[in-house]
């Protein structure tokens, strides 16, 4: 055994003695993290925190997801919800349609889903002041009924208190720490973030799309009206995830407008030559599943006195890629300004009387 010299065996004990305090900070950081999240509560989450004001902006899309409780717990009186197709409304073009005295809130996000949808839905239906929801029907919802979006924050919405640490990220310190400090939840403490970052620039403006969805039209020609393999039945997420919630709003008197995203007329053809089907479907049926998702959904809901359907995909707005950034999402806030009022005024509705109609119109 090789001797140790007194004062080497004096730095050991003394290099000990930092051993346990420095390997325990970054669990003590971490739990003060929690403890600042938990404590502030910067979505509403829990019962206790102060109350959470959402402001007159579009927040991140990455952040759209953990604001539904905060959304229904927020005396909002008009809401929307939905994807990617209704992500550029701001409440600023919800007062213009519906009043300048309302409270207005768009909870969209990209690739929302039926369990996304269902959990929406039921914490919307428990919001004491509200007087319209306007859903929007995208095709995600032709997914599982249990699907959720890959990263939709499940565990935010079933919080247990052991769990407190998978509370924290980045993200909800900082937004703990601005709620903490402005009294509010603002995307103005959070100037490096911007949902309407993604739509800065027309795809359809790029020669090489436009020479790509040419090909896809051709290539589509006589093929994309192939009826669907399904039945309402197998569509599971009207009954797991829109009907319930709706009926409930619907025996409150709340005004609830299904919208019908209007897709380009390109949209069908780009989505066949690219090999993409809806969920569950082939690129042969895209527009037929569609318009089984839709029908289903009007049938399921025929018996509710205070839901409408509104449908725009033949008003022209469809025939004009001007409008859309790609083929499937508007980019003109003058259009989106134009459905709005319209669904306010009552117009654009589809019932099971004009289905028939609306249906062979968009198949010509």
């Amino acid at each position: 055994m090789v001797p140790v010299a007194p004062m080497a065996w004096h730095s050991i004990a003394r290099a000990s003695r930092w051993y346990l305090p420095l390997a325990m900070a970054p669990l003590l950081v971490a739990l003060a993290g929690a403890l600042i999240v938990v404590l502030i509560d910067p979505y509403d989450l829990r019962p206790w925190g102060p109350r959470i004001v959402l402001t007159d902006e579009a927040y991140p899309q990455d952040m759209m997801p953990r604001l539904v409780a905060a959304t229904a717990n927020g005396r909002f009186t008009h809401v929307l919800v939905g994807g990617s197709t209704v992500m550029r409304v701001t409440p600023a073009m919800l007062k213009i349609a519906f009043g300048a005295d309302k409270r207005a809130f768009n909870l969209s996000f990209p690739g929302i889903r039926p369990a996304d949808m269902r959990l929406i839905l039921e914490r919307l239906a428990e919001a004491p002041e509200l007087e319209r929801l306007i859903v929007t029907l995208d095709a995600t919802m032709l997914a599982d009924a249990d699907a959720n979006r890959s990263d939709f924050p499940i565990r935010y919405y079933e919080p247990r208190w052991h769990e407190v640490l998978r509370d924290l990220d980045w993200m909800s310190l900082g937004d703990a720490v601005l709620v903490g400090y402005y009294g509010m939840l603002s995307r103005r403490a959070r100037r490096g973030h911007d949902r309407k970052r993604s739509y800065q620039k027309p795809i359809l403006g790029r020669p090489d799309a436009r020479a790509d969805l040419a090909r896809s039209i051709e290539r589509a020609r006589g093929r994309i009206l192939e009826p669907s393999q399904r039945v309402c039945g197998d569509i599971a997420s009207i009954e797991h995830a829109l009907r319930p919630a709706l009926q409930r709003l619907d025996a409150r008197g709340v005004a609830i407008d299904i919208f019908l995203p209007p897709y380009s007329l390109a949209a069908y053809a780009d989505w066949y030559g690219k090999g993409r089907g809806l969920p569950g479907g082939r690129p042969e049926t895209v527009l037929s599943d569609l318009m089984l998702l839709r029908h289903c959904v009007l049938v399921a809901v025929k018996d509710l006195r205070h839901v409408r359907m509104h449908g725009f995909d033949n008003d022209g707005i469809t025939a004009d890629l001007g409008n859309y950034r790609d083929t499937a999402h508007i980019q003109e806030p003058a259009v989106y300004q134009q459905v709005l009022a319209a669904i306010a005024a009552g117009t654009n509705v589809v019932t099971s009387d004009s289905w028939d109609e609306y249906d062979a119109r968009l198949r010509k």
